[in-house]
């Protein structure tokens, strides 16, 4: 391959390969400047001497399957400017750098989908400089965000490690990103990121939705005067499914053997929508076990009232006034079915919504919710099959922020 063709297809601007060999290592390019200029890299003045050299063999992108090495000379010059020996400024190989520029942007793109380890064999590179490479990459995306114009929040723990370590994960929810990753599930942690927003972005947040977390809501009411709480529908829906399914433990310890082998393997079914048993062709199924045990099928039917007063929507032309009325009073109703019931796991679970009346009930204004979490909770599960290199707790969360955050 002719140098010249060889020096255009490189690309590198103001440099030109005058010699190559193929050594055990891969494709060995000597490369010479074109002109006798050197460019501070501090403050881009540029000079026609330099003070001293050495010598920088920097790894680049493959070519034909072969590793390919650069060599060529890097000075220092005294800048007159900054009063002091500065390296030169190479636009495709940064100070200290042991490959170019387009190799660390290409190895940060293939990591995004490939674990780390892969991606250093390919490129006969330790997985920790790979790492590296990707780390530093993602921070500096990440610094170059902006945390500007968020008016909606959504505030959720995802499990990191065992033994209940958790991150506090918050998302924007009308851009569907995540705009914080946070150690630990404390009120602290929130207040940390309102300061880090300050007063006045602080003030543009209208709504936050959150788990029935106590000290998240401390956290909010101090910082954010004037954003409207919601709790999450789902947490709640899943407390209401809790007491569903404790009702059925109970009931499967009370009853003898040859009753209990009918509802063991039930509890999906219990669960379940109507909708989806119907689509399941199970519905004679969920027909023969409520039947046969009453108990059971008064815990059922809260469970689906109470799913169906969450899907309440405003009639044609009905204020929202009328309509909030309408759905404290179908609440109220809930509240008495679960009291006649005398169902103790459902009356634990009254008295908890009661606690967050207001919050759960600010759902019915907004129709918003925290549906976003599940699917980073999935995101951070096909992370953490991958997470050789993640040990860094820093470069998991960035990795988060890559899937599906701010970069």
């Amino acid at each position: 391959m002719p140098s010249e063709f060889l020096s255009e297809a490189l690309g590198l601007q103001g440099f030109s390969v005058v010699a190559m060999r193929i050594s055990d290592r891969g494709l060995e390019l000597e490369l010479e400047r074109e002109e006798a200029c050197y460019v501070c890299s501090r403050c881009g003045q540029y000079h026609l001497s330099y003070y001293d050299r050495h010598k920088i063999r920097p790894q680049d992108l493959r070519i034909s399957g072969r590793n390919v090495y650069l060599h060529l000379w890097r000075y220092r010059v005294y800048c007159s400017c900054c009063q002091k020996v500065v390296s030169e400024h190479i636009p495709y190989v940064r100070a200290s750098a042991r490959m170019t520029c387009r190799l660390e942007e290409a190895l940060h793109e293939e990591c995004e989908d490939t674990p780390v380890q892969t991606v250093a064999r390919r490129y006969n590179l330790a997985w920790a400089t790979v790492r590296d490479v990707d780390l530093r990459i993602l921070r500096e995306k990440v610094a170059r965000q902006s945390l500007d114009g968020i008016r909606w929040i959504g505030v959720d723990e995802v499990a990191h490690e065992k033994g209940h370590k958790y991150l506090t994960i918050v998302t924007d929810l009308e851009r569907g990103k995540v705009v914080r990753i946070l150690e630990e599930r404390k009120a602290k942690s929130l207040a940390a990121f309102f300061k880090e927003l300050g007063k006045e972005r602080c003030a543009q947040i209208e709504c936050v939705v959150i788990d029935m977390w106590r000290p998240y809501r401390k956290a909010i009411r101090r910082h954010l005067k004037k954003a409207l709480i919601i709790v999450d529908k789902f947490h709640v829906v899943a407390k209401v499914h809790e007491a569903l399914d404790r009702v059925r433990k109970d009931e499967q310890a009370r009853l003898p053997e040859d009753e209990r082998r009918q509802l063991k393997g039930s509890r999906w079914l219990l669960l379940h929508t109507i909708q989806t048993t119907l689509n399941k062709e199970r519905l004679p199924t969920l027909i023969d076990l409520l039947e046969a045990n009453k108990t059971l099928a008064k815990g059922y039917i809260l469970k689906e009232e109470f799913r169906a007063w969450y899907g309440m929507e405003p009639a044609s032309g009905e204020n929202n006034e009328a309509f909030m009325e309408r759905v404290k009073h179908a609440l109220r109703k809930w509240y008495r079915h679960v009291r006649e019931s005398q169902l103790e796991p459902f009356l634990k679970v009254l008295q908890t919504i009661k606690n967050w009346r207001g919050p759960i009930l600010n759902h019915f204004l907004t129709g918003l919710s925290n549906g976003l979490s599940e699917g980073i909770n999935n995101v951070i599960k096909t992370l953490k099959r991958r997470a050789y290199g993640y040990r860094n707790k820093e470069y998991f969360t960035l990795k988060i922020y890559q899937k599906v955050g701010l970069i």
